[in-house]
């Protein structure tokens, strides 16, 4: 099989980049997503345990000499000092050392707003401009074409999310969502039709979530909250169940702009909105996709224990 990472299909739209300084180790450290993305090399390296588990997919050289020191036991951060003797030993007293790879070092863009880490190892950081992959060593980019139906549906990429498979899933300001399959190097759109109720809510994708079932949920900007079905047999062709503000349903979806998704340990759906709060999903009890129940938790300013603004961001549950 053709190794889609070194080896990429007649027209595929992605962009080399150069090496990255001097050859290094997989990167050790922490990856904050901000103007400029920043590894932190004082800090331990991690690699997916999950990629051990997928040897028949192709993989990058680094990363199968990374997952060969994991399953032997050795400490990657060892390795890769062993190989590296000017890389600071871990120490209480050592000083934080920032590395910065931004559009210099081969980046497409400068404003990263979500990082993944996939089953193999690579880095994957979502730009305005692109989807970029890390080895390591240099970056490959993944842009946006307008002549290409099959390529990334857009450059400006909102949310990204790995399933259970190893598929990422790109959620894109305007491009709507995109499906890409690592081992051929293919992506798949899904855009919104306004004549088909079964397609995506909306083009603009700001969250999305894979629940404990691996349902994908994708929050959108004014089309609500959707649920991915997968294909029924013999149609070929997956489909959106949509949830919605409904006027005058107070267990409705309190509003259709979706910031944030979580799910709890109990397995409860929370969607955070722009204007309209924290809403509860409550999935027990029937059997319609789409007519669940909402619970809202709203604002209140006459209620000093209401929830303090209706613009959530951002939802965790701590371990209590």
């Amino acid at each position: 099989m053709r190794d889609p990472f070194t080896h990429p299909a007649p027209g595929d739209r992605r962009r080399p980049r150069q090496p990255v300084g001097r050859k290094r180790g997989w990167p050790p450290g922490l990856l904050l997503s901000a103007l400029l993305v920043c590894i932190l090399t004082s800090c331990s390296t991690h690699v997916s345990s999950s990629g051990t588990e997928r040897a028949s997919a192709p993989l990058h050289a680094d990363v199968t000499e990374a997952l060969a020191h994991k399953s032997a036991g050795q400490p990657l951060t060892e390795s890769v000092r062993a190989q590296d003797p000017s890389r600071p030993q871990k120490s209480q007293d050592s000083v934080v050392r920032f590395d910065r790879l931004s559009i210099e070092q081969g980046l497409s863009q400068s404003a990263v707003p979500c990082i993944l880490q996939d089953n193999w190892g690579f880095m994957w950081f979502c730009t305005q401009d692109g989807l970029n992959r890390y080895d390591g060593y240099e970056f490959v980019a993944y842009e946006h074409d307008p002549d290409d139906p099959d390529g990334l549906g857009s450059g400006f990429i909102q949310a990204i999310h790995k399933d259970p498979s190893g598929t990422l899933w790109i959620g894109t300001n305007g491009g709507g969502l995109s499906r890409f399959d690592q081992r051929s190097g293919q992506f798949t759109r899904f855009v919104h039709d306004p004549d088909d109720p079964g397609s995506l809510s909306s083009d603009f994708v700001l969250s999305l979530h894979g629940d404990r079932d691996g349902v994908l949920w994708i929050g959108t900007d004014g089309g609500g909250l959707c649920r991915l079905e997968p294909a029924a047999p013999g149609t070929g062709a997956e489909r959106f169940v949509r949830y919605q503000n409904r006027a005058g349903d107070s267990h409705s979806l309190s509003e259709n702009t979706v910031q944030s998704i979580f799910e709890d340990r109990d397995g409860v759906l929370w969607v955070g909105t722009n204007a309209g709060g924290l809403n509860r999903l409550d999935r027990r009890g029937t059997t319609t996709m789409g007519s669940e129940p909402f619970v809202r938790y709203q604002h209140d300013a006459d209620d000093p224990n209401s929830l303090s603004n209706n613009d959530v961001r951002s939802i965790y549950q701590d371990k209590e």
